[in-house]
């Protein structure tokens, strides 16, 4: 994961709102993004997922891997 704290709350309700919108079960959402389901139910829930599944669930979600991304003020 970056070194930047990641905002799960946002990641976890992005998810859960595409997935809803489209009206995608968990099973059918994680298949397309090529995780487990257990694993996207876990981020919707807000776990940090390892780096190789952020990218896959950003890549489905369709964002840049920072959107998520809670930048510290030096």
């Amino acid at each position: 994961m970056p070194d930047e704290p990641v905002d799960l709350d946002a990641l976890g309700l992005s998810l859960r709102e595409r997935r809803q919108r489209e009206g995608l079960s968990l099973r059918e959402a994680a298949r397309q993004a090529e995780v487990q389901p257990t694993t996207f139910s876990r981020v919707e829930e807000g776990r940090l997922p390892d780096l190789t599944t952020y990218q896959r669930l950003i890549s489905w979600l369709g964002v840049s891997s920072d959107t998520f991304i809670q930048h510290r003020l030096v």
